[in-house]
């Protein structure tokens, strides 16, 4: 199971992007989420997507690993996994290509 320190969250956190940082909390992203636990009947495993997916946001996930962390923290079938991260992607990482681009060190 991925544990990050609270306090080391809270460093990435106040080192991300602003736009990063909006994304994170945002309601946007919140309701994209909140409609993937639904759809997929994740129940309390949407915490796991939530965390992993502002782990992501702040440089703490590296952006590649998303969807193999989802799948192993939510205990999702990988077809599942796939799904979900691709729906953030598009949906809620898509919104800041160029900041998670940067981080995350992809060209």
């Amino acid at each position: 199971m991925l544990s990050i320190d609270p306090q080391r969250y809270i460093q990435a956190f106040e080192r991300a992007p602003a736009v990063l940082r909006d994304l994170s909390g945002s309601w946007e992203t919140t309701e994209v989420i909140r409609a993937l636990g639904e759809r997929y009947r994740l129940e309390e495993r949407v915490a796991h997507v939530a965390r992993m997916t502002a782990y992501v946001l702040v440089g703490l996930l590296p952006l590649a690993k998303f969807r193999e962390t989802i799948q192993e923290e939510a205990g999702l079938d990988e077809e599942a996994a796939r799904e979900i991260a691709r729906e953030i992607r598009d949906k809620v990482f898509a919104r800041a290509v160029e900041e998670l681009r940067a981080m995350h060190n992809i060209s």
